[in-house]
C-alpha cells in the first residue's frame, strides 16, 4: 500500500512500507527506504520526498501526445517528455502509439534506455501506401542519465510520412526486474482485426511477474478508450480534426493489471464507441 499523498508523515510509515517491523530502528539512508524514491546513499532528502511512495508497482506519469499530418517530413520528429512526468532511474518505460498512414523508419533518442523491444503491425499497403494501423510498442528500462525519446521519420512519399499519430507513454515503477524488460517474460503476444475495439490476446503464464500491460491501436476512429474489464487505464488519446491533416485519424490505449498470479491472462477488449482495423498487444512483466 503506498504512502499517503499529503499530511503527517513519520520514519516508521516510511520503513513499514519499505518492509520493516513497526518501531524498529531505522535511518532515512538505510537502502530498503532510499529504494522507496531511488535515491542514493547519503543523498539529502525530506520526508515529503516519500509521499505517495511504494514498495509495490505502480504507475508513476503518463504522456499522450496526437502529432498532426506529415510527420517525417524532413525528418520531423516528436520530443517525448519523460522527465517532465516525473521518471526515475529504474522506472520502466511503455511507449505505444498508432498512426494513420505512413511508414517508420526508426527512433532516436533512445540509446540510454536498454532492453528496447519494438512490436508492428501495418494492415495493408497499396504500392508504398500504408494504412493503418501503425502501431509500436517500445519498451525501456529508464537509467541514470537518460535523455527525453524522440521519434523520428523520414520519407520520401507522401505514402512514407507518418500522420495522424496518437501516442500514450506510462512510467512504472517497482515493476518485477526477473519478469521486466531484462527479459520481460518471453515475446510480447499481439494481434489484430478489421472491426471492434482493439482486443489484446491472451497471455500465458511465465515465472515470476507483477504487472500485466494491455496496448490497443485503433485505425481511423477518434474514441476515448476505456479499459478493458480488470484493468486500470494508464492514458489514452486520440487525434481530431486539428491534428490528422487530410486523413482519418487513430487512437491509442494503455491499460495495466498489478498481479502476481502465475496464470494465463487474457485482458479483454478496451471499451469504446470505435469499430476499424485495430492492433493489440499483451505485455507480461
Amino acid at each position: 500500500m503506498a504512502l499517503q499523498s499529503s499530511g503527517q508523515i513519520t520514519l516508521d510509515d516510511i520503513h513499514v512500507e519499505a518492509g520493516g517491523s513497526t518501531g524498529s530502528e531505522a535511518t532515512i539512508n538505510d537502502s530498503d527506504i532510499r529504494g522507496l524514491i531511488s535515491a542514493s546513499s547519503g543523498a539529502e532528502m525530506e520526508f515529503a520526498d516519500f509521499y505517495g511512495a511504494s514498495s509495490g508497482p505502480s504507475l508513476v506519469g503518463v504522456v499522450t501526445i496526437k502529432v498532426g499530418t506529415d510527420i517525417g517530413l524532413d525528418s520531423s520528429s516528436e520530443a517525448i517528455n519523460l522527465t517532465g512526468a516525473g521518471v526515475q532511474d529504474g522506472d520502466v518505460v511503455v511507449v505505444a502509439y498508432a498512426a494513420d498512414t505512413g511508414e517508420w523508419s526508426t527512433h532516436t533518442g533512445w540509446s540510454g534506455m536498454a532492453d528496447l523491444e519494438l512490436e508492428e503491425y501495418s494492415y495493408g499497403a497499396y504500392g508504398n501506401y500504408r494504412y493503418a494501423p501503425m502501431a509500436a510498442v517500445s519498451i525501456g528500462n529508464w537509467a541514470s542519465g537518460d535523455s527525453n525519446p524522440y521519434m523520428t521519420f523520414s520519407g520520401s512519399s507522401a505514402g512514407e510520412r507518418l500522420r495522424a499519430v496518437s501516442l500514450v507513454a506510462a512510467i512504472f515503477r517497482n515493476v518485477d526486474g526477473t519478469g521486466g524488460p531484462t527479459g520481460y517474460n518471453n515475446a510480447a503476444e499481439n494481434t489484430n482485426g478489421d472491426s471492434g475495439m482493439p482486443n489484446p490476446p491472451s497471455r500465458t503464464s511465465s515465472g515470476n511477474s507483477n504487472m500485466i500491460v494491455a496496448v490497443g491501436c485503433l485505425d481511423d476512429d477518434e474514441v476515448s478508450m476505456s479499459a478493458p474489464s480488470g484493468y486500470t487505464l494508464a492514458g489514452t488519446i486520440s487525434t481530431d480534426s486539428s491534428t490528422r491533416g487530410g486523413v482519418t485519424g487513430s487512437s491509442c490505449a494503455i491499460a495495466y493489471k498489478f498481479s502476481t498470479a502465475n496464470v494465463t491472462e487474457d485482458p479483454g477488449a478496451f471499451g469504446g464507441s470505435g469499430s476499424d482495423h485495430w492492433w493489440g498487444c499483451t505485455l507480461r512483466f
